[in-house]
């Protein structure tokens, strides 16, 4: 099992900060449609008329809500996230901005 929820190979949240991460150094605007890995469903940001198809989040609250959850301990999961780990978004935050997946926030516009 993985330390961690972005370095397990069988995640989501890993094929979503890595997909990132090999596009943020070629990708010049954040409004690029080629920004999420086409294997997962998109990030669809806040609920608007029309809406599109995909998450109703952003890629910052994808991110948090793995993170909070993950940390959660109960007797029917596997494992946790530890307590003594730091936010996954922590990792990240003097990073530039992440691509626009669903998102109109810098991955360094966390509220501390």
């Amino acid at each position: 099992m993985a330390p961690t929820p972005e370095t397990s190979d069988h995640t989501s949240i890993k094929m979503r900060i890595d997909y990132w991460k090999s596009k943020a150094a070629q990708i010049q605007s954040d409004q690029d449609e080629n920004l999420q890995p086409k294997s997962l469903m998109p990030f669809a940001g806040i609920l608007r008329q029309p809406m599109p198809k995909g998450l109703i989040f952003n890629l910052i609250d994808y991110i948090e809500l793995v993170d909070w959850t993950g940390r959660v301990i109960r007797d029917d999961k596997r494992g946790a996230i530890s307590a003594a780990a730091p936010p996954i978004l922590q990792s990240y935050k003097d990073s530039t901005s992440p691509p626009n997946t669903g998102s109109n926030y810098p991955l360094n516009s966390n509220s501390d």
